[in-house]
This record gives structure tokens, C-alpha cells and sequence, in this order.
């Protein structure tokens, strides 16, 4: 098995960020006490099991407040369900000692795009690169003690500013400065925001010139 687990500590530290602006999200109390039901249960005083957490409904928020982010908390519970399931399927085996799989944790390696059109060679002239040129772009993650952005967010959004580049009527200016990007679920993990965010600032400005 090579998928990560979660720890009772990982669930009892989450921190899910509020549903997007005309969004109700998920009602917090209902979610609180399904996570404390998952941390007992990864503390064996609970009998929760994969199939109950992957069923599990929850409310719409009240009116008057907005809840947790809907696609935070289900990628989470994904998290949970295999956890879960590496730990019922140990259990059928019953192995005299159950390895310490890694904690779950969001990956930062550096992404690989297309070399895009606006990249100029030696001699000034733009050509067109070969389909398997390639370029990495590392970006530095979260600091100890801070969540980073969430590494699927920041690949979508290079993408993005990967079409503005490429396409005469590709994402805008705005496209770029609304492209969502989330949180990671815990501490010191995911991208750096500040460098993300000065990258978005410099392309929408980038962006917004070539439109005016």
C-alpha cells in the first residue's frame, strides 16, 4: 500500500475555510461532530467505518452565516475513506506489526508546463518551442506554521496564465485575479501564498496592459 493515512491529531487540528460568497456551504456544527467522531474512531473508541464516511450528508449552513467549504471538507473525508479502508483492510489481515504509512499531505513538486510563446530565445525572436520542451516552475512551500495554497489551485491556475500567454482571446486580466485559490488543510503544507500572490498581481498587470 503507498496511499497516506490521516492521524487523530491531523483531523482534530483541520481547518476548512468558509464557503465561497453566495455559497451556504456545509453547516460547521454537524461537520465538528462528524470529525470528532472520526478522531474516536482513530483512537479505536468509535466504530466508524469507511462506507458510513463515505455516505455521510450534511446539512446547508443557516441563512445567516456562511459554512465550511463544501469541496475542502469532501476532499478531506476522500482522505478519511482511505484511511479507513487501509485500516479495515489491516485488520482482516491482522499483520503482526502495521507500518507507519506517511501522513497525508498536499505534494509541492514543481510543476511542468509548455514552454509558452512569450519566452524569447538568445537572438530576441519568439519561435515556437518543440511539444516535448518543457519548463518547471518550483515554487517554495508553506513555511512551518501557516497553511500554503492548495498545489491543484495553483497548477489551475498556471494553467490559466499559460492560455492568457498563448491565446489571442484567451483568460483575461480578471480571469486571473478571480481564479480560486484555497488553503491547505494543515499547517506547512502547499505553496508559499505571498509568492504565489505576487505572480497572480504581476500577470494581471501584465494582462491588463496587453488589453488596454
Amino acid at each position: 500500500m503507498d496511499q497516506n493515512v490521516l492521524t487523530a491529531a491531523e483531523v482534530r487540528d483541520v481547518v476548512f475555510d468558509k464557503a465561497p460568497l453566495g455559497k451556504r456551504g456545509y453547516d460547521e456544527k454537524q461537520v465538528d461532530a462528524f470529525l470528532d467522531r472520526i478522531e474516536a474512531a482513530l483512537k479505536g473508541a468509535d466504530r466508524l467505518t469507511a462506507e458510513e464516511v463515505r455516505s455521510v450528508v450534511f446539512q446547508d449552513a443557516p441563512l445567516i452565516k456562511r459554512g465550511y467549504h463544501e469541496e475542502q471538507v469532501d476532499d478531506f473525508l476522500d482522505a478519511v475513506v482511505s484511511t479507513f479502508e487501509q485500516r479495515e483492510r489491516l485488520r482482516v489481515a491482522d499483520p503482526p506489526t502495521a507500518p507507519r504509512r506517511p501522513l497525508y499531505a498536499e505534494r509541492t513538486e514543481p510543476m511542468v508546463f509548455a514552454q509558452p510563446p512569450s519566452l524569447h530565445d538568445e537572438d530576441g525572436e519568439t519561435h515556437v518551442a518543440p511539444a516535448n520542451h518543457l519548463l518547471a516552475l518550483p515554487l517554495p512551500p508553506a513555511p512551518p506554521g501557516t497553511r500554503g495554497y492548495r498545489p491543484g489551485d495553483v497548477e489551475r491556475l498556471a494553467r490559466l496564465i499559460a492560455r492568457a500567454i498563448e491565446e489571442v482571446n484567451g483568460p483575461t486580466a480578471a480571469d486571473i485575479r478571480t481564479a480560486p485559490l484555497h488553503r491547505t488543510f494543515f499547517n506547512g503544507q502547499g505553496f508559499r501564498t505571498d509568492v504565489v500572490d505576487t505572480i497572480v498581481n504581476a500577470w494581471v498587470e501584465e494582462l491588463r496592459r496587453r488589453e488596454s
